[in-house]
């Protein structure tokens, strides 16, 4: 009698529509019925069948027709990196724990071990056990998910780090595993960004609402000023001898928010990665399209630069730094010294040793300006200090012709989020570029 994995008996249910309904009909409405049809994924399947109290299914119970052959098994067991006995000594070993655990699950910690139990069984079939982060990497992950869980709140019942997106899926953050076959897909890449100053990792929850994720700065901010932990970003964030610059902050509202904002992300005003600033033909896609598409979280390799260069920008692997006056375009300009927001976008897009990278969006914005404080109790893009207020040109209000910005506004003591037109010049202005591993 043969066993099936989660994904064997995920994969035959999305095959049959009428097992579904049989199945799972009685448990779910209408809508959620037409949202399962044909999309039963691994991971639904293990949870579904936890829910329900079931053991691992057998092939018999499940399948109206004939079982697979004893040939079929071995070819895919074959086409796994593992071999076949090692692979079944490892599921077999998580299948005892799974069971013994679901018998005596009561706290939330034992829920959250379940889940991981049952995604170690999916990495086995899935040929992703094994891929690991490299230390660089894997350190930065550990930091992202601690701040994702204790600063931000971002988890899900099943106690998983993640979000609830736009559309009201639940999205996991990505596993460490996951981030490595990424890594490892887009090897040459990283290794060359990685030389030119990209070495930040950022967790992105891109398919949250926008809102949200503002209020999750709101809350770090304040806190920070609470415990006396809310400083200016330094010059030079190496010189331990350069003294921190207490910041006052206007505690009844401590991040300003251009009234645009507000659903932007989810009516579609707001679109994503737009290739021109056209209000007809921007090429952009909304927050919903985006989500159809790649899933709710991004996946970023930054420099982290707290402060945007004014003048004399660095040159790192043969890639020079993107400043506000535009030394670094001064040929693309063509006399013009300062960069309008649609002449930086042009520029990354033109440019053959930019041309990997991608304008930032508020949700990186928001992301990288929450880890930085968490990390080092400093601000990112205090202009009237030692930064510069950053374009987002990841993004564009197309009815407005307006791209975002953010700064710290030092005058009224509070964190902005605001707008700016994209062919006027401000060398108060400037730009963060980011290579992205994972799209939204």
């Amino acid at each position: 009698m043969v066993s099936l994995t989660t994904n064997d008996m995920a994969d035959h249910i999305s095959n049959n529509p009428d097992l579904q309904e049989e199945l799972f009909g009685k448990l779910l409405n209408e809508k959620e019925k037409q949202q399962l049809k044909n999309k039963i994924t691994g991971k639904i399947a293990s949870k579904v069948t936890e829910h329900m109290g079931l053991r691992p299914a057998r092939l018999e119970e499940l399948m109206p027709s004939e079982p697979f052959t004893k040939e079929q098994i071995e070819d895919m067991e074959r086409a796994e990196e593992l071999s076949a006995l090692e692979k079944k000594t490892k599921a077999l070993d998580i299948v005892t724990k799974i069971n013994e655990l679901k018998t005596a699950a009561e706290t939330k910690q034992d829920y959250q071990e379940l889940t991981k139990l049952y995604q170690q069984l999916e990495k086995i079939y899935e040929g992703k056990e094994g891929q690991e982060l490299e230390p660089w990497l894997a350190e930065q992950y550990e930091k992202q998910i601690d701040i994702l869980r204790d600063a931000c709140g971002f988890e899900l019942e099943s106690g998983e780090v993640g979000i609830t997106g736009i559309d009201g899926k639940d999205y996991p953050v990505p596993t460490q595993e996951e981030i490595a076959v990424l890594v490892a897909e887009n090897k040459e890449l990283i290794e060359k960004k990685k030389e030119q100053g990209f070495t930040k990792l950022l967790l992105v929850p891109f398919g949250m609402k926008l809102e949200y994720l503002i209020h999750a700065y709101q809350d770090v901010i304040t806190r920070h000023k609470e415990t006396n932990k809310l400083f200016a970003a330094k010059k030079d964030a190496s010189d331990q001898n350069e003294k921190l610059v207490p910041l006052e902050l206007d505690e009844s509202k401590p991040v300003w928010v251009w009234d645009q904002y507000g659903d932007a992300d989810v009516n579609g005003k707001l679109v994503y990665h737009p290739e021109k600033f056209d209000k007809k033909d921007h090429q952009g896609k909304t927050k919903g399209e985006l989500l159809q598409q790649g899933g709710g979280w991004s996946i970023l390799l930054i420099e982290d630069m707290p402060n945007i260069p004014e003048t004399d920008p660095k040159t790192v692997g043969g890639r020079t730094q993107i400043d506000t006056k535009g030394s670094a375009m001064e040929q693309f300009l063509s006399g013009k010294k300062v960069p309008t927001p649609k002449e930086y976008l042009q520029f990354i897009e033109q440019e053959t040793v930019y041309s990997d990278e991608q304008g930032m969006t508020p949700e990186d914005q928001l992301m990288y300006a929450i880890t930085h404080l968490e990390e080092t109790d400093q601000v990112i893009d205090d202009y009237q200090g030692n930064g510069k207020i950053s374009y987002q040109i990841g993004a564009y209000f197309p009815s407005s012709g307006h791209v975002p910005l953010a700064y710290c506004y030092r005058d009224y003591r509070q964190a902005y989020l605001n707008r700016y037109d994209v062919d006027n010049r401000n060398d108060n202005c400037g730009v963060r570029s980011a290579v992205r591993i994972k799209k939204s």
